[in-house]
């Protein structure tokens, strides 16, 4: 995935509604344990990760035509995505 040092980030306030911080966000978009591309036309990809909490966070950013990165939903992991996670560690 392109650019995750925090330029061209957007953060939507759909990303915001389950009360993820910011700063956890880019955590995980900049220290993934898991990047996964989502099916479909776009450029969304589905970040797996822990934040300084050691919370297990999903977060999914979607890519822009000249590169901004969306990050267009955060919440804690789905049981699905933990067992993914699990997987790699």
């Amino acid at each position: 995935m392109e650019n995750t040092n925090g330029e061209n980030m957007i953060i939507l306030d759909s990303a915001r509604k389950h009360g993820i911080s910011d700063r956890d966000m880019r955590f995980i978009i900049s220290n993934p344990y898991i990047v996964l591309k989502l099916k479909g036309g776009r450029k969304k990809y589905l970040h797996l990760g822990f934040d300084s909490n050691a919370r297990a966070l999903e977060v999914i950013t979607d890519i822009g035509e000249y590169g901004q990165i969306y990050v267009i939903h955060a919440d804690k992991i789905t049981k699905e995505n933990e067992k993914r996670l699990k997987e790699v560690l």
